[in-house]
């Protein structure tokens, strides 16, 4: 039976669920770690943890496919990538690909771009602003869920600028278990294709790699060929599903 985290056995099952599975296992403990309190961590004894905080739901392991589509329809959550169960009914919408590079490894850097200052503790509003800035309420949690992760060291984030103002980003948005997640690469539209977020996310990488963490990231498949280049390892996908037509005209 699908329950909510409300003690200290029920987040060891969690972590056990959780635990050594790349993205899962640095994801979902910091998530539980951090915000608990008030999350909407679940788990099914050993076998499944949930993280349903989010509008996409992450599951990782195995439960009732039936009752894990009842679980989500009460929460009405209509997107899950998992690893593992598929709910009854749902489809699938999407592959996200699993770049990794391990502990020690070191990627080739591209050539460092030119005019461009690293910041490596830029502010959490102005990243969060340059990420979502169309999307306030999105922007706020971002920047909300950034200001408490760096204070607790579970999250480093880079920028490059032009005088002052953000021209690329890139993030370790989750460091537990000696595993470090990457996300929020996004380099300004104009100066895409010029090197300058593969220089920052090479760096990124290089540095926790030295420090001797795992680096994961999940790829959509028109990011497969950059992370293919910078030399990052393919080491599976992970699946996103649906219970929604994805097939109406947006």
């Amino acid at each position: 039976m699908i329950a909510q985290v409300t003690n200290e056995t029920y987040a060891q099952w969690y972590q056990k669920a959780c635990a050594g599975k790349p993205y899962f296992g640095c994801v979902m403990p910091v998530q539980l770690e951090l915000f608990g309190k008030a999350s909407g961590c679940y788990f099914a004894g050993e076998e499944i943890a949930i993280d349903a905080n989010g509008k996409k739901v992450i599951a990782t392991g195995t439960t009732d496919p039936e009752e894990l589509a009842s679980f989500l329809a009460f929460l009405d959550k209509h997107e899950l990538l998992t690893d593992g169960t598929v709910p009854q009914g749902w489809h699938e919408k999407e592959k996200l690909h699993l770049f990794t590079l391990e502990a020690g490894d070191y990627l080739p850097l591209p050539p460092r771009p030119e005019a461009l200052t690293l910041n490596e503790m830029p502010s959490p509003f102005q990243v969060a602003q340059f990420l979502f800035d169309a999307q306030p309420e999105r922007r706020d949690d971002f920047y909300s869920e950034l200001c408490t992760k760096r204070n607790h060291n579970k999250a480093i984030v880079w920028t490059l600028e032009r005088e002052g103002k953000i021209i690329s980003t890139a993030g370790a948005y989750a460091l537990q278990n000696g595993q470090a997640y990457l996300a929020c690469v996004e380099t300004v539209a104009q100066l895409r294709g010029q090197g300058i977020g593969g220089w920052l996310i090479a760096s990124m990488a290089n540095m926790l790699s030295a420090q001797g963490w795992r680096v994961e990231l999940l790829a959509k498949q028109e990011r497969v060929r950059l992370y293919n280049r910078l030399g990052f390892t393919m080491a599976g996908t992970l699946t996103v599903y649906s219970d929604e037509d994805t097939n109406e005209t947006e």
